[in-house]
This record gives structure tokens, sequence and C-alpha cells, in this order.
């Protein structure tokens, strides 16, 4: 299935929260924080409309516990998919899982999250990526011509490892960059 880009959403934030809403009731005390990133994270920018949570795990939280408390509502465990330090998940567009935070009766749309251990350099790169993409629009701008060039070369084939290769990239020299590595 080929990459598809759209325009950014204002309202992606506002799902962002609700997500993160739900998340923190059924994960009952679990994490130290959540983390909206990924392109539907930066104001302006195209975007796969699929949004992107990372949860930041205490140090001793029962991860198995979390992922089949998570499977419960409804979300596809895809394992340690990339990286050894976090467990990813994914839950399609469907109804929210509690009652206690707004507008309860909605839906929420369709999301990845990231169980990310205590520690977890990717989480936090992700989150300085995206603080850096807020920051610096011109670096914004260029990572969407990225993206979009990306997605026009790999429309067939082996688009989906190639997409993310080559953002992959982008990002690395980004976060060099920022930290002078």
């Amino acid at each position: 299935m080929p990459v598809v880009l759209r325009e950014h959403d204002p309202d992606w934030q506002e799902e962002a929260e609700k997500i993160i809403c739900d998340l923190r009731q059924v994960l009952r005390g679990e994490a130290t924080g959540f983390e909206h990133v990924g392109s539907t994270s930066i104001p302006g920018l195209k975007a796969k409309p699929k949004l992107h949570v990372d949860i930041l795990l205490k140090p001793l939280a029962d991860l198995s516990k979390l992922r089949r408390r998570l499977v419960s509502f409804g979300y596809v465990d895809h394992g340690n998919r990339f990286r050894p330090d976090e467990v990813q998940l994914t839950r399609q567009t469907g109804k929210r899982f509690t009652s206690v935070c707004p507008d309860q009766s909605g839906t929420l749309m369709n999301h990845r999250v990231c169980l990310c251990n205590a520690g977890c350099a990717a989480a936090a790169d992700r989150v300085a990526f995206r603080d850096k993409l807020i920051g610096d629009r011109t670096l914004a701008l260029q990572y969407e011509a990225l993206k979009e060039r990306l997605a026009e070369d790999h429309k067939t084939g082996t688009f989906w490892l190639n997409y993310s290769a080559g953002k992959t990239a982008f990002i690395e020299d980004v976060l060099a960059s920022s930290v002078g590595r």
C-alpha cells in the first residue's frame, strides 16, 4: 500500500490529547509521561493520518501486563519491531475506551503507541526531532519535501522500507547537528 500524505489537520493535536487521556486511565499510573510525536505533532506539516504517541514507562513497570491490557482494548501488539527498548502497538479508528475523559462518546483515530522503557533513547530522539522541526519552519519544510519525494518515488514494491530509510537518514542528520554529535 503506498504512502499517502495529507495536509496537516489542526484537529490532530486534539485527537492525540484524547488518546493520551484514555491511555492515562488504562495504564493506571504505570507511565511517567506521554508524548505526541511524529509528523502529525508538527503544525503545518503534511503527514500520514496516523498519530504516534510514545508512552514513557516507570522503571519497574510490568511490560507484559501493560501489553495485555492494551490488547484487551483493541490494540495489535507488534512487539519489539524496531528497537529492543520499546514495544509498538497499533489501533484502528474506533470507540474510546474510558468514560472518564471529555468527549467520552467520541472515537479515537488510527494511531500507534510505543511502550518505551525508562531511558529509551529513541523516545528522547523523537521528542528532540519534533521540537527541532516545530522551532525551525525551514527545516520542517525540507522534511516535508523529502517525504513527498519519497512517497512519490516509492509507490510500488518496497516503498515502505525505502520511504522509512530516506526519512531516517534525514532525522539522524538533524539530531546529530542539533547536539553536535
